[in-house]
């Protein structure tokens, strides 16, 4: 190629490279929108560097960056909107680019890269890469980076050299696209701020002219300077006559030395003051009461230069409240809770009747809401507007006091007007029938559940008539068919389960309506409810916590059929678990308690006397106070189909009824049940029972009880030892093993808690093992979780705490019959 075709090639290019800057130039004075200004340049560059990748690259605070734009070669990855960070970058390039260093690589894999560079770019498989540095004044702002991706690259100087030229137009559209975007930022404020003065200005010019109240503004020389049409009105000037004019101008020297005081005080305090003052306007000559807010006013530098103020009417409001107070010392002697309202709601008198009912003194109720302090809305409603409609109202209105009591009052409201025969108030007098109320329903309650039970004791008689020759029959039928076929037999199963099911049922009738009597003996029943409440921790959900308070030693016995009493709490707990369908807190606890002649007074059931009282109380969907009344009824239930007969709390009510007790029931929906049991206690030795013949014996055997507790130590020990064990007892975990290890030929099972000093359970149930591996233990505790350990430690065998004896025996028993 001669010399002077190379000079008319180079020629070109170069002219291709000034059209390049000139068409980049050109678009951003064309337009404002950097992205496709970025777009544009990526795209040309890339078309005339015939390279495989252009790409714009915008740092970060932490010098970590973002691909912001790109244009690319469709054979290679894309990476736009790609984070990088190089951790080679900050400590040695930033300073360099800030100078306008050009970078450039002719081959990632022949140069000597540092290796963090070279793994950072090779999923982006760049062989070459030319980067030069977009600023910003003195700051770094990006990169604009072409990278050659199919193979290595000699980039030219003319190469370098275009590529600073249109960093450099870069970095001039996107200061002007900043410089735009603060402007625009600017002008939109400006407008924002000019809609929100004329929004401010219109609301001020409204307020001027409607509100009731009066408005004024005054300058530092007590000169008018702003005041509302209510204003006017009140002066009797118009506002143009009025402002400019100093107090002294309007008011008599002893009104206006009253007002400059106190605006004085407020310049002083820069404070928020409230003042009531008798005034004679200039236009009559009759004296008005107004109260008056008034406030500083600050200009833009928080200087003050006005004072602005609200005032209020209240003439008639004081003259009312005068003539009331003349009256309220006979209110006062009045038993009953006296109190007057005005038509807005706002109680003007409170008399000493009132507080007594209520809870409130009179200088906290003075100037609230009534329907806001009794929470009765709509019933106050209606009737307030009754009484002004009519004149008066009476009725009957559940209410709340200041300590959160429900009563039930017996209201009238009598509309009190002027000399003019205006309305003006509302007189109420409330006398409360909240003890009336309370006996009336329960012994409206207690006749309905009488009527129930005779017709539900008649009704069970005569199915027991009926019941009888269908189960005699079921019986005798299998002997007058000796060979009865296979569907006959089940036939017969059906009928003799049929009528056992009934026959159980009628039961449960007669003990609701009390016309069955139970095998009455001395019992203490805490230990009744121990037993209860270890089958109730055996057999409930996991999910359930039960907890329990039982003072056995101190508990007071009754007089009781046990397995009635055991119906009684079984089917109260069984009651709460289906209440908790997701869980929650079962509680049982149990008291004496002694019944004094007021509460047998409130309560028709109750009778003055010694008490044994427990209380069984869930955390689950609770009763609504509709239904409260009928769970005692007989086949009343709120369970879904076949989940229940209706008579579990009937038969409940029945029993402790049958006793001499009597049940309270309190719920709250979504927060749980109550359920009081009060039963009569007597003075007495308990009467034992036991089952001894039902329980299996051991046969010599010896049991290693390892258990801290010395209480737990010799029940367990003495259990045992009735039953025909040998026993021998370790306090820890480490006396356990040393005990084992002595007698291991001799003991046959390891009664272990998991919950020891020293050396816990677990740890001395692995040691036992690594002993003997065929070591037979059961493990014990109160804690429930403590048995998912125990089965992960492979054991087996788990009693919860409490436990009876024959659970015990049991465990025993089965455990050594197991090889």
């Amino acid at each position: 190629m001669t010399d002077r075709k190379q000079a008319e090639i180079a020629l070109q290019e170069q002219l291709n490279r000034e059209q390049l800057v000139k068409s980049i130039a050109q678009n951003i004075r064309e337009t404002l929108d950097l992205e496709q200004v970025l777009q544009r340049t990526v795209d040309q560059v890339r078309d005339f560097l015939k390279c495989d990748r252009v790409i714009i690259f915008r740092f970060q605070p932490d010098w970590s960056g973002i691909v912001i734009r790109e244009s690319v070669n469709q054979n290679y990855p894309a990476i736009v909107d790609t984070s990088i960070n190089d951790p080679c970058f900050a400590e040695d390039y930033i300073e360099p680019y800030r100078q306008g260093i050009v970078t450039s690589r002719t081959d990632f894999y022949a140069e000597d890269i540092p290796p963090c560079y070279r793994e950072l770019m090779k999923p982006f498989q760049v062989r070459a890469n030319l980067a030069v540095p977009i600023l910003q004044a003195d700051k770094l702002w990006g990169l604009l980076i072409a990278h050659q991706c199919s193979a290595p690259r000699q980039w030219q100087e003319t190469e370098i050299e275009l590529m600073k030229q249109l960093a450099t137009q870069v970095g001039i559209a996107i200061q002007q696209s900043e410089l735009y975007q603060q402007a625009y930022q600017e002008l939109q404020q400006r407008k924002k701020a000019q809609e929100s003065l004329f929004i401010s200005e219109q609301r001020l010019k409204a307020l001027l002219e409607y509100a009731p109240v009066l408005i004024f503004m005054i300058d530092l020389e007590n000169r008018y300077f702003l005041v509302s049409r209510s204003y006017e009105d009140m002066i009797g000037m118009t506002a143009e006559q009025l402002l400019g004019k100093s107090l002294y101008d309007i008011w008599t020297k002893e009104e206006a030395d009253f007002m400059a005081n106190h605006n004085r005080q407020i310049l002083a305090s820069q404070q928020i003051m409230a003042m009531e003052q008798e005034l004679l306007p200039p236009h009559t000559h009759k004296p008005l009461t107004f109260f008056t807010l008034k406030f500083p006013l600050y200009d833009a530098t928080g200087k003050v230069y006005a004072i602005g103020g609200i005032s209020t009417d209240i003439t008639e409001r004081k003259q009312a409240k005068s003539k009331i107070a003349e009256q309220a010392a006979l209110i006062d002697l009045a038993t009953d809770a006296i109190f007057v309202h005005d038509f807005d709601d706002q109680i003007l008198f409170w008399s000493k009747g009132a507080e007594r009912l209520y809870g409130w003194t009179a200088a906290e109720i003075i100037g609230q809401k009534s329907q806001s302090l009794f929470n009765q809305d709509i019933a106050l409603t209606q009737a307030i507007q009754t009484a002004r409609a009519e004149g008066s109202w009476q009725g009957e209105i559940e209410q709340i006091t200041k300590t959160g009591q429900k009563i039930i009052v017996a209201s009238h409201k009598t509309r009190v007007e002027n000399k003019f025969s205006q309305p003006q108030s509302i007189l109420v007098v409330n006398n409360d029938i909240t003890e009336k109320k309370q006996l009336e329903q329960q012994f409206y309650h207690a006749q309905r559940l009488e009527s129930l039970g005779t017709l539900a004791s008649g009704i069970a008689h005569d199915f027991n008539n009926i019941l009888t020759p269908i189960l005699g029959a079921s019986q005798l039928l299998p002997q007058k068919l000796p060979h009865p076929d296979d569907q006959t037999q089940r036939l017969l199963a059906i009928l003799s389960s049929s009528a056992r099911r009934g026959a159980d049922l009628v039961k449960q009738i007669l003990l609701f309506s009390r016309s069955t009597e139970g095998n009455l003996a001395t019992i203490q029943l805490g230990y009744l409810l121990l037993e209860l409440i270890g089958i109730a921790k055996q057999t409930f959900p996991k999910s359930i916590t039960i907890s329990h308070e039982i003072p056995t030693k101190e508990l007071s016995t009754i007089s009781a059929d046990a397995i009635q009493m055991h119906q009684v709490f079984m089917n109260l707990m069984v009651n709460a678990r289906d209440a908790m369908t997701e869980g929650g807190k079962l509680t049982i606890s149990a008291e004496n308690r002694q019944l004094d002649q007021y509460y047998a007074a409130m309560n028709l059931e109750a009778k003055v006397g010694a008490y044994v009282v427990v209380t069984v109380a869930d955390t689950g969907s609770g009763i609504s106070p509709d239904l409260l009344d009928k769970i005692f009824d007989p086949f009343f239930t709120t369970k879904g189909t076949g989940k229940g007969t209706g008579l579990g709390l009937s038969t409940v009510r029945g029993i402790v009824k049958n006793h001499g007790g009597f049940v309270k029931v309190h719920s709250e929906l979504g927060k749980g049940t109550q359920f009081n049991v009060f039963l009569p206690a007597i003075a007495g030795e308990v009467n034992l029972t036991t089952s001894e013949e039902a329980m299996p014996s051991g046969n010599g055997e010896l049991i290693l009880i390892v258990e801290d507790e010395a209480l737990i130590q010799e029940i367990t020990k003495t259990a045992l030892e009735n039953y025909n064990y040998r026993t021998m007892i370790a306090s820890d975990g480490i006396e356990a093993l040393s005990l084992y290890a002595q007698h291991q030929q001799e003991i046959s099972v390891v009664l272990m808690d998991m919950m020891l000093p020293n050396l816990d359970g677990l740890t001395a149930i692995r040691t036992l093992q690594k002993i003997n591996p065929q070591v037979k233990i059961i493990a014990t505790s109160g804690i429930m979780a403590n048995q998912k350990l125990a089965l992960e430690a492979n054991v087996k065998t788990f009693l919860v705490k409490p436990y009876t004896t024959s659970k015990l025996l049991e465990a025993l028993t089965e455990i050594m019959v197991k090889i």
